[in-house]
């Protein structure tokens, strides 16, 4: 049996399907598919059916997941062990980050890493924030970055998670060039009648963001394109599609450019978070990692 088969299997079973779990493995979704079909032909049975959201457990399927998860944990715990043995650090890691965050530290933080221990394969993986704790919970990221929303807004338990505040961020308004007549003092009404670039992703800090302009100002927009890329929604806005939320930085600098007009900062922004699964914390690629992290954001 092939740990990869079980690793995609475990991915697929969290995600729900075959599309998502490729994105988080990065790999092609014919890859993925191959591994649960390999696994099922070697095992005889079936473990996934299709559904109107994906694809979901068979019964064979989550009585055999709990077991799959323990042998993943088992093969990492092996490595681990034969790295301490050999007295130096080697072997992949995954860091995820960047999706709809600052791409500067996550880019910091391989450099270093890379730096100081050139025998770990380091690859890195853009995903959202959802997808970053999603990941790490799942063991297909091994550290990651994510927008975390003000304290006092705060709503997802994330104590299984070691989190290093590596950055602050807000959100801003923007909108194609032309669209507002006056941006300091934008008609609200008339907004709302346009089509609005938002977060499909939930929660989110973007989503947050939009939810108490919404509420502030009682509207709802007409008609909405959700978008889970931060990069998608900077350049819809600049080809005219709508106005959406965008980060400080990428805000700004679409304005610098004149790719957009910012009409006002919206909700009360957050962290970046650099974090690792807690329990996980002895593994050596993780603490290493952790260590860079530690010098790099003290």
């Amino acid at each position: 049996m092939d740990i990869h088969e079980l690793r995609s299997f475990i991915a697929v079973a969290a995600a729900g399907s075959i599309t998502r779990a490729s994105e988080q493995l990065c790999l092609s979704q014919p890859a993925v598919s191959a591994h649960i079909k390999a696994l099922e032909e070697e095992l005889g049975l079936v473990l996934f059916r299709r559904n109107p959201r994906g694809m979901g457990l068979t019964d064979d399927g989550a009585r055999l997941l709990a077991q799959a998860e323990a042998i993943l944990a088992a093969h990492r715990d092996f490595l681990a062990g034969a790295q301490r043995l050999r007295g130096r650090l080697s072997g992949p890691l995954r860091i995820a980050g960047g999706g709809n965050s600052d791409p500067e530290p996550p880019g910091r933080l391989v450099s270093t890493l890379s730096s100081r221990h050139p025998e770990i394969a380091v690859t890195l993986v853009q995903a959202s924030s959802g997808e970053v704790i999603r990941g790490l919970r799942e063991g297909s990221f091994d550290a990651g970055f994510f927008n975390a929303p003000a304290p006092d807004r705060a709503g997802e338990d994330l104590s299984d998670l070691t989190q290093r505040v590596v950055g602050r961020f807000s959100v801003w308004l923007a909108a194609p060039k032309g669209m507002v007549a006056d941006p300091s003092d934008p008609d609200w009404q008339a907004l709302a009648q346009k089509t609005w670039i938002l977060p499909d992703e939930s929660p989110s800090c973007c989503g947050q963001a939009a939810g108490a302009l919404f509420l502030r100002h009682q509207f709802r927009p007409r008609q909405v394109i959700g978008i889970d890329r931060e990069a998608a929604t900077r350049s819809l806005i600049a080809s005219g599609a709508g106005p959406g939320f965008l980060h400080d930085k990428a805000a700004f600098a679409a304005r610098d450019q004149g790719e957009l007009e910012l009409i006002c900062q919206a909700g009360q922004g957050g962290d970046l978070v650099f974090a690792t699964l807690a329990s996980r914390a002895e593994e050596p690629l993780i603490a290493a990692t952790d260590t860079v992290a530690a010098d790099l954001w003290p």
